[in-house]
């Protein structure tokens, strides 16, 4: 299964997509691998031979990470993904390139024979019913105090909250929420002799 080369670039990058939001829930591929030493972080190394000067090795440029992210649904045109991605975390991160793939057709049969084959994206999003299936298989990240710390999970609407949590662990952020209402024909409820509901 891909993971990303750094946890914490993932989480960033998680943090950031989720604060897109506007009922389409985004899941992290488990496990993440442990994060590298940044190459800007490492020291260049020397070589010395016997009677010889010693040499700076100049450490090699690191290629960038690509992160992968899934979705059923056209987050292009609802809100613009790669769009967001480009304006708000990739001029901070530009070792990081984010890639997203609406997934059209049949999402379960390609969801399920990724998953069988370990080739799972770095970053995929579903509605939120679908967050405990997926968590009990172990296809998702728990993120709790690393993606939604509980100072941020406190301002969900519960609703929102339940859809990305199982068995008390959140598995997931919410990237976008619909909004649903019921119209009722007043006069024909008038008619047929029934009140009209107030709330």
């Amino acid at each position: 299964m891909k993971s990303l080369n750094a946890r914490l670039r993932r989480r960033e990058l998680l943090a950031l997509v989720g604060g897109a939001a506007g009922a389409a829930i985004l899941g992290a591929c488990a496990p993440a691998a442990q994060a590298p030493t940044p190459a800007s972080a490492a020291q260049p190394a020397t070589t010395t031979e016997p009677g010889a000067e010693p040499t700076q090795v100049v450490p090699a440029t690191k290629e960038p990470v690509t992160v992968e992210m899934w979705a059923p649904h056209p987050l292009e045109d609802n809100i613009k993904i790669s769009e967001f991605v480009a304006g708000t975390f990739a001029p901070q991160h530009p070792d990081i390139n984010f890639v997203f793939n609406q997934v059209v057709g049949d999402w379960e049969e390609k969801f399920r024979t990724a998953a069988a084959g370990a080739t799972l994206p770095d970053i995929f999003a579903v509605d939120g019913i679908n967050v405990p299936a997926y968590a009990s298989r172990g296809l998702c990240a728990e993120i709790d105090e690393m993606v939604v710390p509980k100072d941020v999970r406190d301002d969900y609407w519960p609703p929102a909250l339940a859809e990305m949590r199982y068995h008390g662990k959140t598995y997931a952020v919410v990237l976008e929420t619909n909004s649903q209402g019921v119209r009722v024909n007043v006069d024909l409820m008038e008619e047929a002799g029934v009140e009209p509901p107030e709330t």
